[in-house]
């Protein structure tokens, strides 16, 4: 099954395929309403296979509300975030951004509101 994801990040330079990475660390994925079914379901299933893999993003682009499925160990841990002022912080090797960075500039969504 081949995916094209709306962001992936690797953290290996030897990861140097032309056209797609071989060792993601982290891939986000943007959802709508025609593809958030297969976000949540098929793809899931299919990108926690990906030994590499240690973070998966939902980012909903309709209001504040991310969905991280983190790799720890054998298991996979979820967490939601759903106020601007929180920081997700990722393993890919240290990253952290801020829920407000990846809303900025987002029409219709309110970055002053709530907490």
């Amino acid at each position: 099954m081949l995916y094209y994801p709306d962001v992936v990040v690797g953290c290996e330079s030897a990861d140097d395929h032309k056209f797609y990475l071989t060792q993601p660390r982290l891939i986000a994925e943007v959802l709508s309403e025609s593809t958030e079914r297969i976000d949540r379901g098929e793809k899931l299933y299919n990108y926690r296979q990906i030994t590499t893999l240690k973070n998966y993003l939902l980012i909903a682009q309709d209001r504040i509300h991310i969905d991280l499925y983190r790799r720890r160990g054998e298991s996979w841990l979820h967490e939601s975030y759903v106020r601007a002022k929180d920081v997700i912080d990722l393993d890919c090797p240290a990253l952290a951004v801020r829920v407000s960075e990846i809303y900025d500039r987002v029409p219709g969504i309110d970055l002053e509101s709530g907490d």
